[in-house]
């Protein structure tokens, strides 16, 4: 019952994170694309 509690509280930790690392990839991948057509245009 304990163990269940640690791995689902462990799982959703790591789905924050995840949640966190995709956040910032998808800003840094908007951020890259704004310079990028700032140079073509």
């Amino acid at each position: 019952m304990l163990n269940d509690i640690v791995l689902q509280r462990a799982r959703l930790g790591y789905d924050r994170v995840d949640m966190h690392r995709y956040a910032t990839l998808n800003c840094g991948m908007a951020r890259l694309f704004k310079r990028v057509g700032h140079w073509f245009s």
